[in-house]
């Protein structure tokens, strides 16, 4: 008697389950084809005129940029970039000629990075000549700064502004106190009632874009999600971890869907959104996509040892 209703309790807990799957399953699939279905209402390939993506006769688009984590001299610095910028015989092997930005930031202990306010001689001058060149396009953070306070913003975007040296782009750092993200990079740049608050300063200097700790090893954004969006992570090199990689990424796109907003750039994998900040202002926060195995992290403190 006891056998036969656990066997009934047993039975219907599978039952719950099931139906719990398939409902969720179905929430899913329903979400992921109106997202397909925009993307084509937006992109209609099938007509003969529609709105291309890219200019003919482009049909898609890559930007590559260096970083300065782990360049801790400017004579490293001019190095990377004569490998990346010209075809000269460098250190590295012949350049690659090709227009690679990098980055920079104002504050860094003395051994660990190449920056702004490192009392370096030349190194000011060097990032400033770069930065009016294109070749430095992105601030990463104000820097590693103990105790960083709103003065040392004002101090920052001053000495930028004194000298007109001007980029519209911003990408947060490991987990510095001026970081502009909460949710993945641990910053308090944003928060009015903080010490380090200065997004107000630093979006009226002129950022535009911002990152704030979102990497994705889907391969290709805003484009149709299908299993080719998963199965394009999988790396043959690495295949317990990749396959890995992909359950993660199916799990952010998942949890997405189903309305976190943590993942909410998952959802249908676009570039670029326009995010709010903690003080309410916007700013456009773009995607990153990370192709190394064992992530982003990993490869950064990989890079230190390196050095």
């Amino acid at each position: 008697m006891k056998s036969k209703r656990f066997r009934k309790t047993l039975y219907i807990l599978l039952l719950s389950f099931a139906v719990v799957i398939l409902a969720f399953a179905s929430i899913y699939l329903i979400n992921i084809y109106n997202i397909d279905r925009s993307y084509y209402q937006v992109y209609n390939t099938k007509d003969k005129v529609a709105l291309r993506k890219f200019p003919y006769p482009y049909r898609a688009a890559m930007t590559i940029c260096s970083d300065i984590d782990g360049t801790t001299t400017k004579e490293e610095f001019l190095e990377i970039q004569k490998f990346l910028n010209t075809k000269e015989e460098t250190s590295m092997g012949e350049g690659v000629g090709l227009e690679i930005g990098n980055s920079f930031v104002m504050y860094a202990p003395p051994t660990c990075a190449f920056s702004y306010f490192s009392g370096n001689p030349g190194s000011a001058q060097i990032i400033g000549k770069f930065i009016k060149a294109g070749y430095i396009d992105f601030l990463h953070s104000y820097g590693e700064k103990d105790n960083f306070t709103r003065k040392d913003a004002i101090k920052a975007i001053e000495e930028l502004n004194n000298n007109q040296y001007k980029v519209d782009v911003w990408v947060d750092h490991a987990k510095t106190p001026d970081n502009l993200g909460d949710d993945r990079t641990f910053g308090l740049g944003d928060h009015p009632g903080s010490i380090a608050y200065h997004s107000d300063l630093t979006l009226a200097y002129g950022i535009k874009f911002v990152w704030l700790g979102r990497v994705t090893t889907v391969i290709g954004q805003s484009v149709p999600i299908t299993l080719k969006t998963f199965s394009s992570v999988y790396d043959s090199r690495h295949p317990v971890q990749s396959l890995i990689n992909m359950g993660k990424e199916f799990a952010k796109n998942v949890l997405a869907v189903l309305g976190n907003k943590k993942y909410a750039m998952h959802k249908n994998y676009d570039l670029v959104r326009i995010a709010k900040l903690d003080d309410g202002q916007k700013a456009y926060e773009f995607l990153r996509f990370d192709n190394y195995w064992k992530g982003v992290a990993t490869a950064l403190l990989l890079s230190a040892w390196r050095t």
